[in-house]
This record gives structure tokens, sequence and C-alpha cells, in this order.
């Protein structure tokens, strides 16, 4: 966490010779803590980076829908296999978190996997897709708390300004939800069982978006004035509210849309799982960890990614390769075992990321 700084200043003082009275009533103006959950380099990896990223994503399919399949195939095996087997190094990296784990990483799937088939079963897979879909949403919005929250204690908590930040997150995903589901689309050329959403309160809900908008950007011109303004909390609200809103307004497609949020959110979960597991073994290799302390040590950043690239083709490509084409009980198997897969991370992320447990504070640098 980089120190604190204030860098306000109070106007004129010095060369304008204001008397003393007037200094004390002038405002003071500049950022407060800035909040870095690591450095410069790692927070504008994680904010600016991965935002560029995603947008660029957008941009790409907004001028030739064409490359949806490329970047679809890039996406899924840069980052999203890997996202999923980053969780494992929550869970099964080393003997102290299997231990403290072993029913997400070994009940879970077995609990999973029959609610799985049962829908599709009996509902199909385009009720097993609208589970999907709606349960992914909530799972992005969510991580996009978390890390707003962790952002914010890094730059000193408190309850001031919580509810309106809170607010400006969840409205912006709710309207793109809501935009979607009122839209209808096929998903992947299944059609959803979209909840029914007029016209009317897609737009009502795009006003109130907007006037929380404008809320919280008057509270932060405000909190710049008073010289405490949390730039890198304010930065990562800015990427969530710009992300959610190319992702599930602006572009068309849903399909398309789903593919922006999903580079967004797997980069930005493969960021900070890195992040924790780096501050776990910050003293240096542990000789009881030695496998994952050597892993997440920052020298060896570029092993970790080989070693996540090569876990996920362990796992995946048997996945594609053996069950394709398998059936069970008259349904794709390969389809449900990715959604097996799909639904348990999301299980198992709700439980492991909570910042309200001390050990979680604790390896993200946060006191309280």
């Amino acid at each position: 966490m980089a120190p604190a700084v204030d860098t306000g200043v109070m106007a004129g003082a010095g060369a304008t010779g204001m008397s003393a009275p007037a200094l004390a009533l002038a405002p003071k103006a500049g950022i407060g803590p800035v909040g870095w959950v690591r450095s410069l380099a790692f927070d504008s990896t994680l904010i600016g980076g991965v935002l560029v990223l995603a947008l660029a994503t957008a941009a790409a399919l907004q001028v030739n829908l064409s490359l949806f399949a490329p970047l679809l195939l890039l996406n899924t095996w840069a980052l999203a296999f890997e996202h999923v087997i980053a969780t494992f190094t929550r869970l099964a990296f080393d003997t102290e978190s299997f231990r403290r784990h072993r029913f997400l990483v070994l009940g879970l799937p077995l609990a999973l996997a029959p609610a799985v088939l049962g829908i599709a079963r009996w509902f199909g897979t385009d009720a097993l897709m609208t589970v999907y879909f709606y349960w992914q949403w909530f799972h992005y919005t969510r991580q996009s708390y978390g890390i707003e929250r962790l952002y914010w204690r890094k730059a000193g908590g408190g309850d001031a300004g919580a509810t309106l930040n809170a607010g400006l997150l969840y409205a912006t995903a709710v309207w793109g939800l809501a935009n979607r589901s009122a839209q209808g689309m096929p998903f992947f050329g299944q059609r959803l069982f979209w909840i029914p959403v007029p016209p009317a309160a897609v737009q009502a809900m795009g006003i109130a978006v907007a006037v929380i908008l404008g809320a919280w950007v008057l509270a932060r011109i405000r909190e710049y004035r008073q010289g405490r303004l949390r730039i890198a909390h304010t930065l990562f609200i800015g990427s969530h509210v710009v992300l959610f809103f190319v992702a599930y307004i602006v572009l068309a497609g849903v399909t398309p849309g789903w593919l922006v949020v999903n580079v967004w959110h797997n980069a930005q979960y493969l960021l900070i799982v890195w992040l924790f597991n780096a501050n776990r073994f910050k003293a240096g290799v542990d000789p009881q960890h030695r496998f994952l302390s050597t892993l997440c040590q920052p020298s060896y950043v570029a092993l970790y990614a080989v070693t996540l690239v090569a876990f996920s083709a362990l796992v995946y490509v048997p996945i594609h390769v053996w069950l394709r084409g398998l059936v069970i009980l008259n349904l794709p198997a390969a389809f449900v075992v990715y959604q097996i897969i799909n639904f348990h991370h999301y299980t198992s992320d709700a439980v492991i990321w909570k910042l309200r447990r001390q050990p979680i504070r604790t390896q993200f640098g946060l006191a309280t």
C-alpha cells in the first residue's frame, strides 16, 4: 500500500499576499489517501489496463462482429479457464488450504451435479443457460462490490459516502441487467427465460442511474475541494460504471456484451487472486508451502501465469476432447460439466472472498 498522500494546498498561499483569515477560509483542494491496493503499476493495470482490454474488445466487436468467434476463443483459453483454475490456488494448491476447504473441493461438485442435471433434464438447456446468465451477472456485480470495498478500506474506510458508492455500483448493474431482460434476445442462440421488464422501466432506471451518478460526481468534487478525494477508489467506481454501461447498454447484442464483461471480469479476477497470494507469501518462499509460495513471488509472475495455463489445459482439454459428442440423459455431457464447473466457481467465490473475515482482510493488507 502506498503511503498516504495529501497534495492539498491553500488557494493563493504565498504569492498573493492573502491575510491569514482569508487563507483559513480558502478551500483546500487535492486528494486524500490514494489507496492503492498494491502499487501504482499494479493498480493501473487492475483498473485501467483491464478496462482498456475490455473496451478494446467492445470496439472490435462494434466494428466487425465476425471477430466474435476468435475473440471468444482467445478469451476462453487465455483468461476464462485460467481464472477458474486460479480459484484453486486458494482451495487446493497447498495442504493447509485443501484441509480448510475440503468440502468446496470434493463435496460441492457432487452436490451441484444432480441440481445441474435436474434443471437441464426437466426444464431444458434454455433454463440452465438462464440460470447461468443471471447467476453470472450477480457474480460479476459482487466481485465489483468486493473490489470497491477493498479500495474503500485501503483509503481509510468509514461510513460517509459508502451508501452512495454501493448505490451507484448496484444501480448501474441492475439497469444493465434490466435492459438485457427487456430486450429478450437469444443468448448463444438459446432462448432464455427472461425476467419480464417493460422498456419504460428500463428508461426509468436509466434516469435513476443518471441522478445517482450526478450525486456521486458532486460528492467526489466536494471531497476534492476538501482535500480528501480517494483517487484509486474513484477510478475503480468509474471503471465499473463505464464497463457495465458499454457491455449491457451500448452494445446491441446480449452475447457480444457478455463477452466484453467476461473479459473484464476474468482479467480482473486473475490479478486479484495473484495479489492475495503474493501478500500471503510476501515474506518469501515458505518451506511448508513451497510450491505455491514459490509461484507467488513477484519475480516468478511469469511462471505463475504459465502454471495456470498448464493446469487449465490439463483440466479443460480432456473435457473438450473426451466429452465431445457424449450424451448424459439426452444432454450434451460437455455442456453439463462446464456448467457444474461454473456454478462451483461462483459458489466457492462467495465463500472464500468475504472481506468481513479477518484472515482475508489481513492478506489484503487491511488493518480492520
